[in-house]
């Protein structure tokens, strides 16, 4: 007998603010999403000085949830 695998669908949603993203990650979670992680976009922004300094610009929020194998 073979053993049925679960298969998965994935979603990445990004947001400007965590705030944001935090309130999308609800929504997602009544839909039946599961979210797996939360990771920052980090980009750079330059100083008054010339010099760059590494700053977090958004987030990438990633979700899965099981695809009904019937």
């Amino acid at each position: 007998m073979k053993e049925e695998v679960m298969k998965w669908e994935y979603c990445v949603v990004t947001a400007n603010e965590l705030k944001g993203g935090l309130k999308e990650a609800n929504e997602k979670g009544a839909e039946g999403w599961e979210l797996v992680s939360v990771t920052g976009i980090i980009g750079q922004e330059s100083t008054s000085g010339g010099h760059y300094i590494s700053a977090t610009k958004g987030y990438c929020f990633f979700f899965k949830r099981p695809i009904d194998n019937k």
